[in-house]
């Protein structure tokens, strides 16, 4: 059994039974990783006000047959302190790309000194994981400039062409 007490951004949280969740985390020192949260979905959690996407926290998680999550603490909520709809809107999309793009347990010093510093730009993020967006044609056409990433083809488009691919499979990089 081994532990760990690291700086993680909360990706997301799933249900998993009737209380328990499956949180979704970017961890400093392990990456992206999926933790269990036993009695995280009960309404008096002390857990649930931490979970929420967009949010940075220092967890307590214990590897034993899986991941749990077991204490929680001093949150920065990000995404909800900011009044500007741009910005919040900007960070879901960054989330969306760091769930799409992130393989589990491969930590990137790089990436974590990026969130940690500024609010995300999916451009830079996409930058730092080596789609460099300021370098890229559309995969269609050819065009300069693009103006969003197609998750599903890792394709950069230009914006005639981006609308041929699901809305809810592209990132847009305004």
């Amino acid at each position: 059994m081994h532990e760990y007490v690291t700086n993680a951004i909360v990706l997301g949280r799933s249900p998993r039974g009737e209380w328990n969740l499956a949180a979704d985390l970017l961890t400093e020192e392990l990456g992206r990783i999926e933790a269990r949260v036993v009695g995280g979905a009960r309404l008096l959690s002390k857990f649930s006000r931490h979970l929420d996407p967009g949010n940075r926290c220092l967890v307590r998680l214990v590897a034993k047959n899986a991941m749990t999550l077991t204490d929680i603490g001093a949150h920065d909520r990000r995404m909800h302190s900011s009044s500007d709809r741009t910005a919040a809107a900007r960070m879901l999309e960054s989330i969306f790309l760091l769930r799409a793009l992130l393989p589990r347990y491969a930590p990137d010093a790089a990436l974590w000194s990026y969130l940690d510093t500024t609010r995300p730009d999916p451009a830079e993020i996409l930058s730092i994981l080596g789609y460099d967006p300021r370098h890229a044609r559309c995969g269609a056409c050819g065009n300069i400039p693009v103006a969003c990433f197609a998750l599903a083809d890792h394709v950069f488009a230009c914006a005639a062409c981006g609308v041929q691919f699901p809305e809810d499979e592209v990132v847009l990089l305004a």
